[in-house]
């Protein structure tokens, strides 16, 4: 067994005018959520996605990608939940750059149709996201993080909303009450999986050295060894998420 990489590119092309209100995407990849990878080390570059109604523009549950330098126009139109680069549930899937894209006009202003332009859903682990400009969108990034994130050194400029940032990992009764339990046992069930009952357990501990503590991580649900740093937010406001457990209270 091996991860080899698929070096499959996706580059210099332009889309125009795809989709209409379809739960898929312009340009996708890998396993669905929480499944064991499929793909490694393949790339999607130097693409324009203009005026599509998809959900995603470009979404990637895989390993090891390179999702750099393209440009994403007036995606998701028409969508109320949805983002122009998406990644979600998974903490296997570990090792995508998301860097030097420029994602811009889409829904700002407009709450009905609250699309973002980065969107790293429900815990997803891994991934560093660097070096993006997301402009005129009602979003600019979602990120609702696991484990091993870098969300570094990206420029959100006139978005109705900069940011909403938070863990995911563990739902909390709203009036403060009884913890629920939210995707903290889907994800930890799928990295348990992957580590002990397949094949592939020893290649990720080594490709992938910090992901072979992540099940001995107390409390399990916790965005260790995340980075949120360097982002610059002209216009527009950082809403942030609420933590969704009391561990993250300011009281601490």
């Amino acid at each position: 067994r091996t991860l080899t990489d698929g070096n499959i590119a996706v580059k210099n092309n332009r889309i125009s005018f795809c989709g209409y209100k379809s739960k898929n995407a312009i340009i996708s990849s890998g396993s669905s959520a929480t499944s064991i990878p499929s793909d490694f080390g393949n790339s999607v570059t130097n693409n324009i996605i203009q005026d599509c109604m998809t959900f995603m523009g470009i979404s990637i549950n895989a390993n090891d990608y390179e999702i750099n330098y393209n440009e994403i126009i007036n995606q998701g139109y028409l969508i109320g939940d949805g983002g122009a680069i998406y990644m979600g549930r998974s903490n296997v899937k570990y090792g995508t750059e998301v860097a030097y894209n420029y994602i811009h006009d889409g829904h700002k202003n407009d709450p009905a149709y609250a699309y973002c332009g980065l969107y790293s859903d429900d815990g997803y682990s891994g991934t560093n996201f660097h070096h993006n400009i997301v402009k005129d969108m009602y979003q600019g990034i979602i990120a609702g993080i696991g484990m091993n994130c870098r969300i570094n050194n990206n420029l959100f400029i006139n978005n109705s909303n900069a940011s909403a940032i938070g863990s995911r990992m563990t739902n909390y009764s709203k009036d403060g009450g009884a913890v629920e339990s939210g995707m903290q046992d889907t994800m930890y069930n799928e990295l348990d999986t992957i580590l002990k009952r397949t094949d592939y357990g020893e290649l990720f501990k080594t490709h992938y050295p910090e992901i072979a503590t992540g099940v001995s991580r107390k409390p399990y649900f916790a965005p260790w060894n995340t980075e949120v740093t360097g982002n610059v937010a002209i216009g527009g406001k950082s809403i942030g998420e609420k933590p969704w457990h009391p561990y993250y209270r300011l009281d601490g």
